[in-house]
């Protein structure tokens, strides 16, 4: 019965062709007090924005070898522009550097995610209980590695790198895609504001 009902739940986690997401951006950001007197240039690639990442999950049982198709670029795009323009008023947004000066350009480069579900403690459960513990919790969570050059005042471009993460508790056996998808949205919500925390520090420093 304990073999048998991993193996269903496995199964249903997994099939043949690759699992399309699409995340979304919350499009929420915090309320800021702008930085006076600085402009901005953000720089999306084309390429960035339609940055799709085709991988199978970092860890953990569910899925197992599929592979996912991420839209990754259109949201991160959405959300770092978004926080771009809360934290500067006068920003710039294109896929191409426009000629004009600016306090500030970043340029998002790469984008790279880990993703899974952390399912040890419940697929020991299933093992040491069966059917009795389809109710455990797992936890689904993704991080997404944002790389951008910012330069300041004309100044030689750095390259500076954030984290994103997130990660949600949930019924193992109620996981799905949907929510695979839920978490890679708010990491990259998440990658997008620590990037413009660290364009806000940047920017202070070099103007003090």
């Amino acid at each position: 019965m304990k073999g048998i009902v991993t193996a269903v739940l496995l199964l249903a986690l997994s099939g043949c062709s690759a699992i399309k997401l699409n995340p979304a951006s919350s499009g929420e950001v915090g309320f800021r007090t702008p930085i006076e007197g600085v402009t901005a240039q953000l720089i999306l690639s084309q390429d960035f924005q339609r940055k799709v990442l085709t991988q199978k999950p970092s860890y953990g049982k569910a899925w197992g070898p599929r592979e996912f198709e991420i839209a990754v670029g259109r949201p991160l795009s959405q959300a770092i522009a978004a926080d771009t323009k809360s934290r500067i008023l006068s920003s710039r947004i294109g896929d191409r550097a426009d000629g004009k000066p600016s306090t500030v350009t970043i340029t998002p480069q790469t984008i790279s995610l880990e993703f899974g579900v952390d399912d040890g403690r419940a697929m020991g459960f299933m093992a040491g209980f069966g059917i009795l513990a389809a109710g455990s919790d797992a936890v689904v969570g993704a991080k997404a590695t944002l790389k951008a050059l910012v330069a300041v005042n004309d100044g030689a471009p750095a390259l500076i790198e954030v984290v994103g993460a997130s990660a949600l508790k949930l019924t193992y056996l109620s996981i799905n895609e949907s929510d695979v998808n839920k978490v890679v949205g708010l990491a990259l919500d998440d990658a997008a504001e620590k990037l413009g925390d660290a364009v806000a520090n940047k920017t202070s420093a070099a103007l003090n």
